[in-house]
């Protein structure tokens, strides 16, 4: 990565987090990272799965949880105690420009963003293409299936990741586990908690009371040692054409 620009953490709705992610992959310039949080907390499903073979939506109905379909892959999320991050680039940019080379230079830019906090992280085995179909298909939740160089702490899944390309650039999100609430998780993505625990690790397991502004400023000393100009920014609205983003939460209906 070059010429980069850095957005600090900043929660916002669902539909808006996914038009400003969106944005970035129509009308963006240059490499854009971001940080976000989810207010009202909400799931968001890949661009293929069924809603209702991957999300309890009773329960979510009940509990003012909305769901909001995502542009990109990757398997269903709960964004409750979560931190959202997004990279969105010119395929030009990176080095191998396949899918899986973008993850792998992607999640070594997070790997060592964690490592400096003192999580022990490394990156997940490989997952044959059949075997994530597979579990696609039977709506098996995001944190339950790791990619390749997805990144797991002592075995157990941290960082989920999602990627999508378009007219030459690309956009890859992903949710790092923070403060994970195993019971009301599994009861969202109708999974058992037990699953969750034997599989799914997070931030505070390793360094209790671990802030965002940690994991942040982590984040900004990896892309400075990894950039040849960093540009950071205020907020999202300082760069972005609001109008614009707006427009795009049309295709991003709650459900």
């Amino acid at each position: 990565m070059t010429e980069t620009h850095f957005f600090p953490y900043e929660i916002f709705g669902p539909a808006m987090n996914m038009a400003i992610d969106e944005y970035f992959l129509k009308f963006g310039t240059g490499t854009i990272v971001r940080l976000y949080g989810w207010k009202p907390a909400a799931v968001s499903i890949g661009h293929s799965q069924k809603t209702e073979q991957v999300v309890n939506r009773p329960f979510c109905a009940d509990n003012n949880i909305p769901i909001v379909r995502r542009s990109s892959g990757g398997g269903a999320v709960y964004h409750k105690n979560d931190i959202t991050y997004m990279v969105s680039a010119p395929i030009s940019v990176f080095q191998d420009r396949s899918v899986v080379g973008i993850y792998k230079e992607i999640a070594n830019l997070l790997l060592k963003t964690l490592k400096k906090i003192g999580i022990p992280c490394h990156f997940a085995g490989t997952i044959s293409p059949e075997e994530r179909k597979n579990g696609m298909k039977q709506g098996i939740a995001c944190f339950l299936l790791p990619s390749d160089y997805e990144i797991l702490a002592k075995d157990k899944k941290l960082v989920g990741s999602a990627q999508r390309r378009e007219s030459g650039r690309m956009l890859q999100h992903g949710s790092i586990a923070w403060r994970f609430d195993y019971e009301e998780t599994a009861t969202c993505l109708r999974t058992r908690t037990e699953n969750l625990k034997e599989r799914v690790s997070s931030l505070t397991e390793f360094v209790p009371g671990i802030s965002v502004e940690t994991l942040q400023n982590s984040l900004l000393e990896s892309l400075k040692e990894n950039s040849r100009q960093l540009v950071t920014h205020n907020s999202i609205f300082s760069f972005v054409n609001r109008e614009k983003v707006i427009e795009l939460m049309k295709g991003f209906p709650l459900q």
